[in-house]
């Protein structure tokens, strides 16, 4: 939808570039670039803070079998040390 809506604001040269190449493909690369850079860093800060702080789903503990020797409550764990599950499926259970 946005797509479609910058093509044709470019289309009409409400948006142009003042680029010696051709002035539409230019126009919808400086449109299109910054919407798609946009979304990128939109994802990417989405993915840190559900990975950061996130939490668990239900169904963690039984994902995850976890190793309870390894379990030190006094210190950080990390759950590639302790977790004894299929490691794509402990990442998933954490969003």
């Amino acid at each position: 939808q946005v797509s479609v809506g910058e093509a044709y604001l470019v289309y009409t040269d409400r948006l142009y570039s003042r680029s010696d190449f051709n002035n539409y493909v230019a126009a919808m690369y400086k449109v299109l670039g910054t919407f798609l850079f946009g979304a990128t860093v939109s994802q990417s800060l989405t993915d840190l803070a559900k990975y950061t702080i996130g939490q668990l789903w239900p169904n963690f503990l039984a994902v995850c079998s976890p190793n309870w020797c390894r379990v030190n409550c006094s210190l950080y764990v990390q759950l590639e040390k302790v977790c004894r599950g299929n490691p794509a499926d402990v990442t998933e259970s954490r969003w």
